[in-house]
């Protein structure tokens, strides 16, 4: 998390707030995601892509950012007529690599966020 890191110019408390958000946030948005693949709601699905795409370019999670523009492009394509199929064919393996990088970026933000913690005791 250099990148964040930088960007926050040694705040560690906003440093901290924002890896906050980003767990918190994204986990609700892949909770969600998951739900309206069920659904075929391609244009919800769209909507939280879009927005794990930015929440993770916020902290400088490049790769999750690229699976979640990978689904919104492809959700964003798709006919209404057409969604379910795309759902159940595409969406499920789109999503679940997006819940895959959102797990690793998670991961790698708690050893981050212990230290921040502990930087601001």
């Amino acid at each position: 998390f250099d990148w964040l890191a930088n960007r926050c110019v040694d705040d560690y408390e906003i440093e901290l707030e924002v890896l906050k958000s980003f767990c918190d946030q994204g986990q609700q948005h892949i909770s969600r995601l998951r739900r309206l693949v069920e659904t075929a709601d391609t244009g919800c699905i769209c909507f939280h892509a879009e927005f794990l795409s930015g929440c993770a370019r916020n902290i400088g999670a490049w790769a999750m950012g690229l699976d979640a523009d990978e689904l919104f492009a492809a959700s964003n394509e798709v006919e209404l007529h057409r969604a379910a199929d795309f759902c159940e064919v595409h969406a499920y393996r789109l999503v679940g690599r997006l819940e895959c990088s959102f797990a690793d970026c998670v991961a790698a933000a708690l050893p981050r966020m212990r230290t921040l913690h502990a930087r601001l005791r």
